[in-house]
């Protein structure tokens, strides 16, 4: 009997809270949410803050003084705010917003490419490459400066996913360790005599010099030939219909005159057609 009593009111508390909350008596649309790309349970459940990350190019090979070779296969962490950075010389950055929000963001910065050279100096790694950012990767610069330690001071967004991070060691220390010229083989240093000399001679423009300078850099492995972003985001974007000749350069003036007289006929049978209609 208590049995049967028991069941009567379960019945009945279900019935009135069907009328109380009809809403949930109906079926309701499942939404879903995308998940974004840079997130992952290994995100705030893994130790390796490395785990799960994919490099979309490999890095390149070791260049620049030799005594930055000690950095090489090793990592550096710091959180800086809300963020943790992890700098492995040589190959690649990566941020992890720390904290608990569901869709913090994980991802690579940039992939060690290559250096920036300014007047015969190594002036910053230059890492790209990166975790898309709209239409761009993300990249950074890694600027090597004088310290006690191997240690990551600062990190700034001078620009839209364009990153900027300090990072103090003391094998920079020395007046001349980031020097370009004593980094260069015997043979590629001459190649640099033999450049600077025509130029003081007048025999090269200066525009001359920096392009010489450039094919030494790349010789060397300091700089690698790339094809620009603009032209890769052309490549990948499908051409749209009537696009073909729509801003093309012409060879010579012969091709461009003819290709104006070709619009020409199509413009006047256009005309010619559309007086049908008149």
């Amino acid at each position: 009997m208590q049995i049967c009593c028991l069941f009567c009111s379960s019945y009945v508390f279900i019935i009135i809270l069907l009328q109380v909350l009809p809403g949930y008596s109906e079926n309701v649309e499942m939404r879903i949410v995308d998940e974004p790309t840079s997130y992952s349970w290994q995100t705030n459940f893994n130790s390796d803050t490395r785990a799960g990350l994919t490099m979309r190019v490999p890095p390149s090979p070791f260049s620049g003084p030799q005594h930055l070779q000690r950095l090489d296969k090793r990592c550096f962490k710091k959180t800086l705010k809300k963020y943790e950075y992890e700098f492995c010389p040589f190959s690649n950055v990566t941020q992890r917003e720390v904290g608990s929000v569901w869709n913090s963001f994980h991802g690579i910065l940039g992939v060690w490419q290559e250096w920036k050279i300014v007047d015969n100096h190594f002036s910053a790694m230059h890492m790209s490459m990166g975790e898309q950012c709209g239409v761009h990767p993300r990249e950074i610069d890694v600027k090597l400066v004088c310290g006690k330690d191997n240690e990551i001071l600062n990190v700034t967004e001078p620009g839209h996913c364009r990153y900027e991070m300090i990072f103090s060691t003391p094998l920079t220390c020395h007046q001349h360790s980031m020097l370009v010229y004593p980094a260069l083989t015997k043979h590629l240093q001459h190649d640099w005599d033999q450049l600077l000399s025509e130029y003081t001679d007048e025999q090269i423009t200066e525009k001359g010099y920096n392009k010489g300078m450039q094919a030494i850099f790349k010789k060397a492995g300091y700089i690698q030939e790339f094809a620009s972003e603009e032209s890769q985001l052309k490549e990948e974007t499908p051409h749209k219909a009537g696009d073909s000749e729509t801003g093309k350069r012409f060879s010579s003036l012969d091709t461009c005159i003819e290709a104006y007289e070709s619009l020409d006929r199509e413009l006047k049978q256009t005309k010619a057609q559309l007086q049908v209609f008149v």
